[in-house]
């Protein structure tokens, strides 16, 4: 970790924050009802994860530094985020709040505790969801039941008597017990079942089932790998110390780690870090899912991020 760095580090945290003070003054302190705090007593820090945006890298350095040895399997380095539900701040936890400087306290969380989260573009955490969603079939049969099931059936069901829905959606639930059971290599592809052309979501029906589910604010909007970074992390409200962006993090997170106090751990940082990768969606890859959309829908989900745009200083994907 270099001084240069963490001194450009340092003065772009410090430029951001002191910008995401100013919009939540601003914008009258908005409230989005998100608790998705963990504190970690080990490291006395309060991570904030954002999927997509690096959280791999951080729920595993923190899965090893609070539950050595308690969570190892052998040949096992992925580890669900479930593994630090014991962490989580729950609203429950609430108590009076003593102190000026932090909107929401929880009995759990020590006095002064920094609390920090990663961000990143909004379009490339939407093309890195998806590009998991349709090379990992096991992913897509896991978020069946929480979008990929119904972004499917809403798209491809239309001219479909019930009859013919109905047998097309045994024969996919077929294919998902397949799937459970990893035996793929010997299975055949039914013919004539829209639900398998292809057997997993297009990234324009995704693109559809977030817009309609953002205009009806339900629950299933707020699904935190496509729901605004602003809106899940609540920035105003959890009065966030530190924010870093995944483009920046080579420059950006020796500087957290050292206000966090976590500096001694950087090779385990590191061997996190470098296992889940940087990005893995590339401006090219990102700029070819979006040409798929029609204009009016690109311009709907840029609308959707205008608050990541806003606060934590992205600009909107436009394209020629």
């Amino acid at each position: 970790v270099s001084t240069q760095s963490t001194g450009v580090g340092r003065r772009d945290v410090e430029e951001r924050m002191e910008h995401i003070r100013r919009l939540c003054v601003q914008f009258r302190q908005p409230n989005y009802g998100m608790f998705n705090l963990y504190y970690m007593p080990t490291a006395r820090v309060t991570w904030i994860p954002v999927f997509k945006a690096g959280s791999t890298t951080w729920k595993q350095f923190f899965i090893d530094l609070e539950l050595p040895g308690d969570h190892a399997k052998p040949g096992q380095d992925y580890y669900h985020l479930t593994f630090l539900d014991p962490f989580k701040l729950e609203t429950t936890q609430f108590r009076p709040n003593n102190r000026k400087h932090k909107k929401r306290v929880f009995e759990k969380e020590p006095e002064g505790s920094p609390r920090f989260t990663i961000v990143r573009h909004p379009m490339f955490r939407l093309v890195s969801h998806y590009s998991r969603t349709m090379n990992y079939p096991m992913e897509m049969v896991h978020q069946w039941a929480d979008w990929t099931g119904e972004a499917i059936t809403h798209s491809r069901s239309k001219g479909l008597t019930e009859a013919q829905k109905e047998a097309f959606l045994d024969e996919m639930l077929v294919y998902h017990e397949v799937v459970k059971q990893h035996k793929l290599g010997s299975y055949v592809m039914p013919e004539g079942n829209p639900y398998f052309n292809p057997p997993y979501p297009t990234f324009q029906e995704m693109v559809i089932y977030i817009i309609r589910h953002h205009k009806s604010k339900d629950r299933k909007y707020f699904n935190g790998h496509w729901v605004p970074a602003a809106i899940w992390s609540d920035p105003c409200q959890n009065e966030i110390d530190y924010v870093i962006k995944l483009e920046s993090e080579s420059v950006e997170a020796p500087y957290l780690l050292q206000q966090l106090g976590l500096t001694n751990h950087t090779e385990l940082y590191l061997s996190k870090a470098n296992k889940s990768g940087a990005s893995s969606a590339s401006a090219d890859n990102v700029r070819q899912y979006l040409r798929k959309l029609t204009a009016e829908q690109l311009a709907e989900l840029n609308a959707i991020y205008t608050i990541d745009y806003q606060l934590f200083g992205y600009e909107p994907v436009e394209l020629d």
